[in-house]
């Protein structure tokens, strides 16, 4: 019997022993990929998602959605082909390799604003001698 990867993910959100595991917050952005998740995709039998089709879907949402969703995706659809391995629908991950998408590059420190001192510099000696000669 083929099935959707739409109706695979909504038996993901719907089966507690998946989606309770996970934080309010990470349960609260599957919900938001599942309305996201394009229709051509949704549509995709399941065993035809594969690696490939994993990350050109994450890469699209990380361009739309960002990289936190984007990751959140992978752990959706890594779920999903695992729980339907479990269900006897399909017999390998083939999703599994799929990585994260790093955070997009911050800035140096060095390249930071000059942080302006509070206070004057402290007066040493050498100081003091400096100002005097120079005031001269």
């Amino acid at each position: 019997p083929s099935r959707q990867l739409g109706d695979a993910i909504q038996g993901v959100l719907r089966a507690s022993e998946f989606f309770s595991r996970y934080p309010l917050e990470a349960r609260s952005r599957f919900l938001r990929i599942n309305v996201w998740l394009p229709d051509r995709e949704r549509s995709t039998p399941v065993e035809l998602v594969d690696a490939a089709r994993a990350k050109r879907l994450r890469d699209k949402a990380g361009r739309e959605l960002g990289w936190r969703l984007a990751n959140h995706l992978v752990v959706l659809l890594k779920d999903t082909i695992e729980r339907e391995i479990s269900l006897g629908f399909i017999s390998k991950n083939r999703v599994r390799s799929v990585p994260k998408l790093r955070p997009p590059h911050q800035q140096l420190s060095s390249h930071r604003r000059r942080i302006r001192p509070i206070r004057q510099p402290i007066s040493s000696p050498a100081n003091l001698l400096k100002r005097e000669n120079s005031s001269v």
